[in-house]
C-alpha cells in the first residue's frame, strides 16, 4: 500500500494590528496549534508637568480551540498631552474579552501635589490573567517646552506631548 506523505504545517506569517478591528481567526488553524497575541495599551499623554506613562504590555499564548472563530481587537489610543493640566490617559488594547493590557497614567499637572501611579505591575491583577508590565517613558526634551510624542507602540508623551498608540501583534508558533 502507498503512504501518503503530509506536507509540512507551513508557518502563518505574523500580524501587526495598529487599529481596532474584528479579527478573523485563520480557518487552517488546528485545535492544538499555538497562537501567541501580545498586547501595548496606548502611552498616556504629557502634562504641563511631567511625562506620561508608557502603556502596559501583556502577552499570552492560546490554543487555537481556545479563541473564537472572530475577535473584537480594541487598539488604545495614546493620550492627549496638554500645555496647562494633566494629560490623558492612555486607552486599554484587548483582545476580545481573553484579556487586555492597560493604558499608560498621564503625566501631571502643576495642580497635582503627586506623581500618578501606573496600573503596569509585574503581578497579576486578577485571578488567571496574565502579568502587566510596563511599557517605555516618553521622549523626553531638554525642558518643560521640548517634550516630544511618545514612541509606537505605547510610548508615554513627553512635556505636554501625545502619548505612543497601543498595538495588539499575533503569531503563530
Amino acid at each position: 500500500m502507498m503512504q501518503l506523505s503530509k506536507a509540512p504545517f507551513t508557518r502563518l506569517a505574523p500580524e501587526t494590528i495598529t487599529s481596532s478591528m474584528t479579527w478573523t481567526k485563520p480557518k487552517r488553524l488546528r485545535d492544538t496549534d499555538l497562537v501567541q497575541v501580545e498586547l501595548w495599551g496606548g502611552g498616556g499623554g504629557g502634562g504641563d508637568e511631567s511625562y506620561g506613562q508608557g502603556g502596559c504590555y501583556s502577552v499570552e499564548i492560546f490554543t487555537a480551540a481556545e479563541i473564537p472563530a472572530t475577535v473584537e481587537i480594541e487598539v488604545g489610543s495614546g493620550g492627549n498631552g496638554d500645555t496647562f493640566i494633566a494629560g490623558g490617559p492612555g486607552g486599554n488594547t484587548a483582545f476580545g474579552a481573553l484579556f487586555f493590557a492597560p493604558g499608560g497614567s498621564p503625566g501631571r499637572d502643576k495642580f497635582t501635589p503627586l506623581a500618578v501611579t501606573g496600573p503596569c505591575t509585574e503581578a497579576g491583577s486578577m485571578p488567571g490573567q496574565p502579568a502587566f508590565k510596563a511599557g517605555g517613558g516618553g521622549n523626553g526634551g531638554t525642558s518643560q517646552f521640548a517634550g516630544a510624542n511618545g514612541n509606537f507602540p505605547a510610548g508615554g508623551g513627553g512635556w505636554e506631548s501625545a502619548g505612543g498608540n497601543g498595538q495588539v501583534k499575533i503569531k503563530y508558533l
